[in-house]
């Protein structure tokens, strides 16, 4: 059975935890406060992306799913990308910036 979690929420501890020193770079430094504000305006469109969609973003553990369960969440995560870069897109943003977003995302995803 899939368990799913909100996003946002896990997003925002994933941003309090780069701020608080939890999460370090892979020598071991903290993250700078730069990465920081760059992962705080990706949160801020994203939640700006949802309540404009209404819609709420979920994430279910990909350890833990049956492979027809994951190929649905990987569906429903192709969908949110193209989603996401057509919003990003048609709001005047240009390839680079959509790009640097979804590097953020992804790192997210990592966390």
């Amino acid at each position: 059975m899939k368990v799913t979690q909100p996003f946002l929420p896990l997003y925002k501890k994933f941003v309090n935890d780069s701020k608080n020193g939890k999460r370090l770079n892979k020598d071991g430094k903290r993250i700078s406060t730069g990465t920081i504000k760059n992962y705080k305006q990706a949160y801020s469109l994203l939640c700006k992306y949802c309540l404009e969609k209404e819609i709420e973003l979920r994430v279910a553990n990909a350890n833990k799913l049956t492979k027809k369960e994951f190929l649905s969440e990987q569906k429903y995560w192709k969908k949110f990308y193209t989603s996401f870069t057509t919003y990003l897109y048609k709001n005047g943003c240009h390839d680079n910036y959509v790009g640097s977003q979804i590097k953020i995302l992804k790192t997210v995803f990592n966390f």
